[in-house]
Protein backbone atom coordinates (compact mmCIF):
# COMPACT_ATOMS: atom_id res chain seq x y z
CA UNK A 1 0.00 0.00 0.00
CA UNK A 2 1.59 3.26 -1.01
CA UNK A 3 2.18 5.55 2.66
CA UNK A 4 0.17 8.74 2.44
CA UNK A 5 1.76 11.80 3.42
CA UNK A 6 1.40 13.34 6.94
CA UNK A 7 0.97 16.54 5.60
CA UNK A 8 -2.57 16.47 5.68
CA UNK A 9 -3.28 18.32 8.36
CA UNK A 10 -6.67 20.52 9.06
CA UNK A 11 -4.71 23.57 7.82
CA UNK A 12 -3.72 21.87 4.79
CA UNK A 13 -6.76 20.90 3.99
CA UNK A 14 -8.64 24.36 5.05
CA UNK A 15 -6.29 26.09 2.65
CA UNK A 16 -7.28 23.61 -0.22
CA UNK A 17 -11.23 24.23 0.46
CA UNK A 18 -10.68 27.93 0.58
CA UNK A 19 -9.26 27.70 -2.78
CA UNK A 20 -12.14 25.57 -4.37
CA UNK A 21 -14.75 27.43 -2.80
CA UNK A 22 -13.25 30.77 -3.63
CA UNK A 23 -12.65 29.64 -7.29
CA UNK A 24 -14.44 32.78 -10.11
CA UNK A 25 -17.99 31.40 -10.13
CA UNK A 26 -17.48 33.45 -13.59
CA UNK A 27 -15.03 31.45 -15.32
CA UNK A 28 -14.51 30.89 -18.98
CA UNK A 29 -11.78 30.00 -20.63
CA UNK A 30 -13.17 31.95 -23.50
CA UNK A 31 -16.62 34.23 -23.22
CA UNK A 32 -18.46 35.59 -26.56
CA UNK A 33 -21.90 37.60 -26.05
CA UNK A 34 -23.35 34.90 -28.02
CA UNK A 35 -24.47 32.19 -25.71
CA UNK A 36 -23.77 29.95 -29.04
CA UNK A 37 -20.37 30.95 -29.45
CA UNK A 38 -19.83 30.86 -25.82
CA UNK A 39 -20.51 26.76 -25.84
CA UNK A 40 -18.63 26.44 -29.11
CA UNK A 41 -15.48 27.84 -27.97
CA UNK A 42 -15.78 26.02 -24.10
CA UNK A 43 -15.53 22.25 -25.06
CA UNK A 44 -17.30 21.63 -21.51
CA UNK A 45 -20.32 22.46 -22.67
CA UNK A 46 -20.47 20.39 -25.54
CA UNK A 47 -23.21 18.38 -26.60
CA UNK A 48 -22.30 14.62 -25.34
CA UNK A 49 -22.62 12.78 -28.45
CA UNK A 50 -20.31 15.61 -30.11
CA UNK A 51 -17.75 15.65 -27.02
CA UNK A 52 -17.68 11.75 -27.11
CA UNK A 53 -16.64 11.22 -30.83
CA UNK A 54 -13.75 10.28 -30.15
CA UNK A 55 -14.29 7.73 -27.43
CA UNK A 56 -16.95 6.14 -29.32
CA UNK A 57 -15.15 5.39 -32.51
CA UNK A 58 -12.15 3.87 -29.45
CA UNK A 59 -15.59 1.88 -28.33
CA UNK A 60 -15.98 0.24 -31.53
CA UNK A 61 -12.27 -0.50 -32.09
CA UNK A 62 -12.00 -1.98 -28.75
CA UNK A 63 -15.47 -3.94 -28.63
CA UNK A 64 -15.52 -5.41 -32.28
CA UNK A 65 -11.94 -6.35 -32.15
CA UNK A 66 -12.24 -8.43 -29.80
CA UNK A 67 -16.02 -9.89 -30.92
CA UNK A 68 -17.04 -8.23 -26.97
CA UNK A 69 -19.21 -5.00 -27.89
CA UNK A 70 -20.37 -4.87 -24.77
CA UNK A 71 -17.15 -5.45 -23.55
CA UNK A 72 -18.26 -2.87 -20.33
CA UNK A 73 -21.02 -5.59 -18.86
CA UNK A 74 -18.18 -7.05 -17.50
CA UNK A 75 -16.67 -4.96 -15.85
CA UNK A 76 -18.63 -4.83 -12.66
CA UNK A 77 -20.29 -8.46 -12.67
CA UNK A 78 -23.07 -7.40 -9.84
CA UNK A 79 -23.99 -4.48 -11.76
CA UNK A 80 -26.76 -5.26 -15.06
CA UNK A 81 -23.98 -3.94 -17.77
CA UNK A 82 -21.79 -3.22 -15.48
CA UNK A 83 -23.50 0.39 -14.96
CA UNK A 84 -23.53 1.67 -18.68
CA UNK A 85 -27.46 1.22 -19.07
CA UNK A 86 -30.85 -0.27 -17.78
CA UNK A 87 -29.32 -0.41 -14.33
CA UNK A 88 -31.64 0.73 -11.33
CA UNK A 89 -29.96 3.57 -9.11
CA UNK A 90 -31.13 1.73 -6.11
CA UNK A 91 -29.68 -1.69 -6.92
CA UNK A 92 -26.34 -0.33 -6.95
CA UNK A 93 -27.07 1.22 -3.53
CA UNK A 94 -27.89 -2.09 -2.37
CA UNK A 95 -24.11 -3.01 -2.70
CA UNK A 96 -23.27 -0.86 -0.48
CA UNK A 97 -22.14 -1.83 3.37
CA UNK A 98 -25.62 -0.68 5.40
CA UNK A 99 -22.74 1.28 7.40
CA UNK A 100 -22.58 3.88 4.63
CA UNK A 101 -26.07 3.05 2.59
CA UNK A 102 -27.72 6.20 2.05
CA UNK A 103 -31.31 6.18 3.18
CA UNK A 104 -33.47 5.74 0.00
CA UNK A 105 -37.06 4.83 -0.39
CA UNK A 106 -37.95 2.94 -3.59
CA UNK A 107 -41.22 3.82 -5.32
CA UNK A 108 -41.92 1.63 -8.05
CA UNK A 109 -44.37 2.08 -11.38
CA UNK A 110 -48.04 1.38 -11.41
CA UNK A 111 -48.96 2.44 -7.78
CA UNK A 112 -51.11 5.42 -7.50
CA UNK A 113 -49.97 8.53 -6.00
CA UNK A 114 -52.19 7.72 -2.87
CA UNK A 115 -50.30 4.68 -2.64
CA UNK A 116 -46.91 5.97 -3.13
CA UNK A 117 -47.68 8.46 -0.41
CA UNK A 118 -48.54 5.67 2.24
CA UNK A 119 -45.00 3.76 1.72
CA UNK A 120 -43.21 7.48 1.99
CA UNK A 121 -45.23 8.46 4.84
CA UNK A 122 -43.57 5.38 7.08
CA UNK A 123 -40.12 7.15 6.74
CA UNK A 124 -39.65 9.80 9.76
CA UNK A 125 -37.61 11.70 7.33
CA UNK A 126 -38.28 15.85 6.99
CA UNK A 127 -38.15 17.96 4.16
CA UNK A 128 -36.52 18.81 1.51
CA UNK A 129 -36.47 15.31 -0.22
CA UNK A 130 -34.63 14.47 -3.24
CA UNK A 131 -36.77 12.54 -5.98
CA UNK A 132 -35.12 11.06 -9.03
CA UNK A 133 -35.82 8.22 -11.65
CA UNK A 134 -34.42 4.69 -10.62
CA UNK A 135 -33.19 4.80 -14.09
CA UNK A 136 -31.36 7.71 -15.29
CA UNK A 137 -28.65 9.61 -15.38
CA UNK A 138 -27.20 12.77 -16.07
CA UNK A 139 -29.30 14.45 -13.58
CA UNK A 140 -32.26 14.16 -15.60
CA UNK A 141 -35.65 14.55 -13.86
CA UNK A 142 -33.97 15.17 -10.26
CA UNK A 143 -35.70 17.37 -8.05
CA UNK A 144 -35.45 18.83 -4.35
CA UNK A 145 -39.09 18.76 -3.11
CA UNK A 146 -39.57 21.24 -0.17
CA UNK A 147 -43.34 20.09 0.71
CA UNK A 148 -45.46 17.16 0.44
CA UNK A 149 -47.45 19.03 -2.47
CA UNK A 150 -44.32 19.12 -4.54
CA UNK A 151 -43.35 15.60 -4.21
CA UNK A 152 -46.96 14.70 -5.13
CA UNK A 153 -46.60 16.63 -7.97
CA UNK A 154 -43.66 14.73 -9.02
CA UNK A 155 -45.30 11.44 -8.27
CA UNK A 156 -48.16 12.64 -10.22
CA UNK A 157 -46.42 12.75 -13.62
CA UNK A 158 -43.73 9.69 -12.91
CA UNK A 159 -44.71 6.97 -15.36
CA UNK A 160 -41.55 5.20 -13.88
CA UNK A 161 -39.79 4.13 -10.76
CA UNK A 162 -39.14 6.58 -8.32
CA UNK A 163 -36.07 6.77 -5.75
CA UNK A 164 -36.51 9.15 -2.95
CA UNK A 165 -33.58 10.02 -0.24
CA UNK A 166 -32.94 12.58 1.92
CA UNK A 167 -31.59 15.96 0.94
CA UNK A 168 -27.83 15.55 3.03
CA UNK A 169 -27.32 18.90 4.58
CA UNK A 170 -23.51 18.91 4.26
CA UNK A 171 -22.08 21.97 2.24
CA UNK A 172 -19.29 20.07 -0.21
CA UNK A 173 -19.97 17.57 -2.96
CA UNK A 174 -17.51 15.53 -4.60
CA UNK A 175 -16.89 13.11 -7.52
CA UNK A 176 -14.57 10.61 -6.83
CA UNK A 177 -13.40 7.99 -9.70
CA UNK A 178 -11.88 4.70 -9.02
CA UNK A 179 -10.92 0.82 -10.34
CA UNK A 180 -9.26 -2.08 -10.07
CA UNK A 181 -7.59 -3.88 -13.12
CA UNK A 182 -7.62 -7.34 -11.50
CA UNK A 183 -8.73 -9.17 -8.09
CA UNK A 184 -5.47 -8.95 -6.98
CA UNK A 185 -4.76 -5.44 -7.14
CA UNK A 186 -5.19 -2.42 -5.15
CA UNK A 187 -8.29 0.01 -6.05
CA UNK A 188 -6.89 3.61 -7.46
CA UNK A 189 -8.03 6.62 -7.67
CA UNK A 190 -7.86 8.30 -10.63
CA UNK A 191 -9.82 11.29 -10.39
CA UNK A 192 -11.42 13.73 -8.15
CA UNK A 193 -13.53 16.55 -8.79
CA UNK A 194 -15.08 19.37 -6.30
CA UNK A 195 -18.73 20.14 -7.19
CA UNK A 196 -19.31 24.08 -6.90
CA UNK A 197 -22.70 25.16 -6.11
CA UNK A 198 -23.51 28.04 -8.19
CA UNK A 199 -24.59 31.71 -6.80
CA UNK A 200 -25.66 35.26 -8.27
CA UNK A 201 -24.85 38.60 -6.60
CA UNK A 202 -27.25 40.80 -5.80
CA UNK A 203 -26.84 44.23 -6.91
CA UNK A 204 -29.95 45.57 -5.12
CA UNK A 205 -32.07 46.58 -8.55
CA UNK A 206 -32.04 43.16 -10.43
CA UNK A 207 -34.07 40.00 -10.05
CA UNK A 208 -32.74 36.62 -9.60
CA UNK A 209 -33.64 36.01 -13.06
CA UNK A 210 -32.15 38.76 -14.81
CA UNK A 211 -28.99 38.39 -12.67
CA UNK A 212 -28.99 34.25 -13.93
CA UNK A 213 -29.59 35.86 -17.60
CA UNK A 214 -26.55 38.40 -17.28
CA UNK A 215 -24.23 35.81 -15.86
CA UNK A 216 -21.73 34.58 -17.92
CA UNK A 217 -22.05 30.77 -16.91
CA UNK A 218 -25.21 30.75 -15.60
CA UNK A 219 -27.08 32.38 -18.67
CA UNK A 220 -26.28 28.44 -20.32
CA UNK A 221 -28.43 27.12 -18.24
CA UNK A 222 -31.16 29.72 -17.64
CA UNK A 223 -34.12 27.17 -18.48
CA UNK A 224 -32.98 24.19 -16.42
CA UNK A 225 -32.35 26.54 -13.37
CA UNK A 226 -35.63 28.19 -13.75
CA UNK A 227 -37.57 25.27 -13.98
CA UNK A 228 -35.81 23.84 -11.13
CA UNK A 229 -35.97 27.76 -8.84
CA UNK A 230 -39.30 28.93 -7.21
CA UNK A 231 -40.76 31.55 -8.81
CA UNK A 232 -40.39 33.49 -5.86
CA UNK A 233 -37.25 33.01 -5.71
CA UNK A 234 -36.58 34.16 -9.26
CA UNK A 235 -38.80 37.12 -9.00
CA UNK A 236 -36.93 38.32 -6.09
CA UNK A 237 -34.82 41.48 -6.08
CA UNK A 238 -31.63 40.53 -3.94
CA UNK A 239 -29.60 43.04 -1.47
CA UNK A 240 -26.29 44.65 -3.10
CA UNK A 241 -23.60 41.87 -2.28
CA UNK A 242 -26.20 39.66 -1.32
CA UNK A 243 -25.48 36.15 -2.82
CA UNK A 244 -28.33 33.72 -3.70
CA UNK A 245 -27.56 29.98 -4.30
CA UNK A 246 -29.13 29.17 -7.69
CA UNK A 247 -27.69 25.32 -8.63
CA UNK A 248 -27.56 23.12 -5.41
CA UNK A 249 -27.04 19.87 -7.14
CA UNK A 250 -23.64 18.68 -8.40
CA UNK A 251 -24.52 18.25 -12.06
CA UNK A 252 -22.56 19.80 -14.91
CA UNK A 253 -25.29 19.90 -17.26
CA UNK A 254 -27.23 21.67 -14.89
CA UNK A 255 -25.22 24.55 -14.21
CA UNK A 256 -22.55 23.32 -11.20
CA UNK A 257 -19.16 23.89 -11.74
CA UNK A 258 -16.79 20.96 -11.75
CA UNK A 259 -12.98 21.59 -10.34
CA UNK A 260 -9.80 19.61 -10.57
CA UNK A 261 -8.91 18.28 -7.03
CA UNK A 262 -6.85 15.66 -8.20
CA UNK A 263 -4.23 16.70 -5.59
CA UNK A 264 -6.27 15.07 -3.23
CA UNK A 265 -5.75 11.90 -5.12
CA UNK A 266 -2.08 11.67 -2.83
CA UNK A 267 -4.09 11.76 0.80
CA UNK A 268 -5.23 9.29 2.94
CA UNK A 269 -8.97 9.22 1.51
CA UNK A 270 -7.53 7.23 -1.23
CA UNK A 271 -7.12 4.63 1.03
CA UNK A 272 -10.62 4.97 2.50
CA UNK A 273 -12.21 4.74 -0.45
CA UNK A 274 -10.07 1.21 -1.07
CA UNK A 275 -11.39 0.09 1.52
CA UNK A 276 -14.75 0.88 0.81
CA UNK A 277 -14.57 -0.48 -2.47
CA UNK A 278 -12.99 -3.86 -1.13
CA UNK A 279 -16.26 -4.47 0.62
CA UNK A 280 -18.39 -4.00 -2.45
CA UNK A 281 -18.99 -7.47 -4.19
CA UNK A 282 -18.55 -7.35 -8.16
CA UNK A 283 -17.58 -3.77 -8.41
CA UNK A 284 -14.44 -2.72 -9.85
CA UNK A 285 -14.86 0.47 -11.86
CA UNK A 286 -17.04 3.91 -11.02
CA UNK A 287 -17.14 6.96 -9.15
CA UNK A 288 -18.93 7.48 -6.07
CA UNK A 289 -20.70 11.04 -5.58
CA UNK A 290 -19.72 11.90 -2.09
CA UNK A 291 -21.03 14.92 0.52
CA UNK A 292 -18.98 16.03 3.43
CA UNK A 293 -18.39 18.64 5.77
CA UNK A 294 -14.69 19.72 5.18
CA UNK A 295 -11.95 18.77 3.05
CA UNK A 296 -10.21 17.29 6.39
CA UNK A 297 -13.44 15.14 7.05
CA UNK A 298 -13.03 14.01 3.66
CA UNK A 299 -9.62 13.05 3.68
CA UNK A 300 -10.25 11.47 6.92
CA UNK A 301 -12.90 9.25 5.50
CA UNK A 302 -15.64 11.38 7.21
CA UNK A 303 -18.42 11.64 4.00
CA UNK A 304 -21.86 10.60 3.13
CA UNK A 305 -22.57 8.62 -0.21
CA UNK A 306 -25.36 9.87 -2.77
CA UNK A 307 -24.90 7.71 -5.48
CA UNK A 308 -22.35 5.29 -6.47
CA UNK A 309 -22.36 5.01 -10.99
CA UNK A 310 -20.67 2.07 -13.34
CA UNK A 311 -19.36 2.04 -16.43
CA UNK A 312 -20.92 5.52 -17.55
CA UNK A 313 -19.22 7.01 -15.01
CA UNK A 314 -16.64 9.99 -16.00
CA UNK A 315 -13.75 11.22 -14.47
CA UNK A 316 -15.60 14.67 -13.92
CA UNK A 317 -12.38 16.65 -13.08
CA UNK A 318 -12.01 17.42 -16.79
CA UNK A 319 -14.64 19.38 -16.96
CA UNK A 320 -12.94 22.35 -15.11
CA UNK A 321 -12.86 25.48 -16.77
CA UNK A 322 -10.15 25.72 -19.39
CA UNK A 323 -9.08 22.18 -19.06
CA UNK A 324 -7.32 21.22 -22.55
CA UNK A 325 -9.43 19.58 -24.88
CA UNK A 326 -7.15 16.93 -26.27
CA UNK A 327 -5.89 16.43 -22.64
CA UNK A 328 -9.70 15.71 -21.24
CA UNK A 329 -10.32 13.44 -24.32
CA UNK A 330 -7.15 11.19 -23.68
CA UNK A 331 -8.17 10.87 -20.10
CA UNK A 332 -11.44 9.90 -20.82
CA UNK A 333 -10.61 7.48 -23.96
CA UNK A 334 -7.86 6.26 -21.45
CA UNK A 335 -10.30 5.16 -18.80
CA UNK A 336 -12.47 3.28 -21.45
CA UNK A 337 -9.45 1.23 -22.50
CA UNK A 338 -9.19 0.67 -18.55
CA UNK A 339 -12.92 0.07 -18.91
CA UNK A 340 -11.63 -2.59 -21.80
CA UNK A 341 -9.43 -4.31 -19.84
CA UNK A 342 -11.31 -4.98 -16.52
CA UNK A 343 -14.07 -6.20 -18.81
CA UNK A 344 -11.53 -8.89 -21.05
CA UNK A 345 -9.74 -10.18 -18.11
CA UNK A 346 -13.48 -10.98 -16.21
CA UNK A 347 -15.26 -12.13 -19.19
CA UNK A 348 -13.80 -15.64 -18.60
CA UNK A 349 -15.49 -15.45 -14.81
CA UNK A 350 -18.96 -14.47 -15.45
CA UNK A 351 -21.16 -12.84 -18.49
CA UNK A 352 -23.06 -10.48 -17.03
CA UNK A 353 -25.60 -9.44 -20.12
CA UNK A 354 -27.54 -11.79 -22.01
CA UNK A 355 -25.41 -11.15 -25.31
CA UNK A 356 -25.23 -9.41 -27.98
CA UNK A 357 -28.70 -9.27 -29.55
CA UNK A 358 -30.72 -8.85 -26.05
CA UNK A 359 -27.97 -5.97 -25.14
CA UNK A 360 -28.63 -3.66 -28.61
CA UNK A 361 -32.43 -4.19 -27.91
CA UNK A 362 -32.29 -3.12 -23.93
CA UNK A 363 -29.42 -0.52 -25.11
CA UNK A 364 -32.23 1.28 -27.56
CA UNK A 365 -35.55 0.86 -25.10
CA UNK A 366 -33.33 2.54 -22.22
CA UNK A 367 -32.20 5.32 -24.94
CA UNK A 368 -36.34 5.98 -25.84
CA UNK A 369 -37.00 5.75 -21.86
CA UNK A 370 -34.31 8.10 -21.48
CA UNK A 371 -35.84 10.77 -24.01
CA UNK A 372 -39.14 10.46 -22.69
CA UNK A 373 -37.69 11.32 -19.45
CA UNK A 374 -35.93 14.89 -21.55
CA UNK A 375 -38.88 15.82 -22.52
CA UNK A 376 -40.54 15.50 -18.70
CA UNK A 377 -37.18 17.05 -17.43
Amino acid sequence: MKVRSNSWDESHCSKLEERYLGYDERSLKFYFKSKFLTRVFNWEFWPQKVLYIPVYLTDYILGFGSFNPVYFADANPSIPYGGMYACPKSGILDLLPKEVQPAYIHLPFGKSVDQKMQVFSKHDWTYPLILKPDLGDRGILVRKCATEKKVREYLSIAKFDVLVQEFILLPLEFGVFVYRESEDSPFIVSSITFKKNMHVIGNGKDSVSTLIANHPRLRLFKQAISQRLPKLILESIPKENEKIKVVSFGNHSKGSMFINANELIDSPLSDHIGQLCNSIDGFNYGRFDLMTKSVFDLCRGKFQIIELNGAMAEPTHIYEPAYPYLKGIGELIKHHYILFKIGRSKRKFKRNHPGLFKSISDLRRFRKFESELKKLD
